[in-house]
């Protein structure tokens, strides 16, 4: 019986020594709340620091561009000095948000809007654009201030090749209704392409919600979008591919872009607590027996 014991407990240790070697796992989302991925807007404006807009989960990509990105502070098309927010994107230290490249050739600095009017330019700002996944979904938080009416679709570049395979409909619009998802022919371009999708497939549905988040920015409300898609509607992406992500506005002032961003299988809650909670249940089994025969 001893031996018995033993070998059973050393079962259970290398099943433990194999859950702990997994992957972290990813965040679990109830796509009605921005609180869900642990980005907390404050009361006092949109933050200004990485408490306020960082998520929670270790797995989740994203990009923040509140506002306009200092590093132009020196351009005569900054202004007012005073309207700069926090930047950062969770793949590269040193990204800075670059210029719009204006359609018929020249740039101008994000969100753009009449010059010297905080309000014109945050009416156009996406503010951030948040990307996790699990083994069974994707999941997509997008931060903007411009109506929703002129909000584009979701955009995925799912094979990281040129061109863009899915769209997400995010607002109902030409028959398309919000929350389906296409496997794309062509894309509508306003001034930035990919911008609403125009000729498709339907390939399935997303869950969709968009909210007011509350928390005004420069008099401009800031509409939180959030989307929970399965991975099969998107064709099943392996956990090998890089993708990128992308969205805009109708007006083409701002855009938001996620690029190179993994399909790596991160194991759902559950698959790990099960087989977590079987082990210890076994240790602690074999420890009361092993005390009840001492007594």
């Amino acid at each position: 019986m001893k031996t018995k014991t033993i070998g059973i407990l050393s079962l259970t240790a290398v099943m433990l020594v194999m859950v702990m070697t997994v992957p972290a796992m990813a965040a679990t989302y109830e796509i009605n709340t921005l609180h869900n991925w642990g980005v907390i807007l404050n009361d006092s404006g949109v933050g200004l620091s990485s408490s306020d807009w960082i998520p929670d989960s270790p797995t989740a990509d994203y990009v923040v561009e509140d506002n306009m990105d200092a590093q132009w502070s020196g351009d005569d098309e900054f202004e007012p000095s005073s309207y700069i927010g926090y930047h950062e994107n969770s793949q590269d230290s040193t990204w800075k948000e670059p210029k719009i490249q204006v359609k018929g050739g020249g740039e101008c600095i994000q969100p753009s809007g009449a010059r010297y009017t905080a309000a014109s330019r945050e009416e156009n700002d996406i503010e951030a654009f948040y990307f996790d996944r699990d083994a069974t979904n994707a999941y997509f938080a997008i931060i903007v201030s411009k109506p929703l009416s002129e909000m584009g679709d979701l955009a995925l570049d799912i094979d990281g090749n040129p061109g863009y395979e899915y769209g997400i409909i995010l607002q109902n619009h030409d028959l398309l209704a919000q929350g389906d998802v296409y496997s794309v022919t062509s894309w509508d371009a306003f001034y930035i392409e990919p911008y609403r999708v125009a000729v498709g497939t339907k390939a399935g549905i997303a869950t969709v919600s968009i909210v007011n988040s509350g928390v005004p920015d420069y008099g401009r409300a800031n509409h939180v979008i959030e989307i929970s898609v399965p991975r099969s509607a998107l064709g099943s992406p392996s956990s090998d591919q890089l993708s990128n992500l992308h969205a805009t506005i109708s007006c083409g002032n701002d855009e938001i872009e996620i690029e190179g961003v993994s399909w790596e299988e991160i194991p759902e809650f559950a698959t790990i607590a099960i087989p977590v909670g079987i082990i210890f249940g076994l240790f602690y089994f074999y420890r009361r027996k092993r005390q009840s025969k001492e007594e």
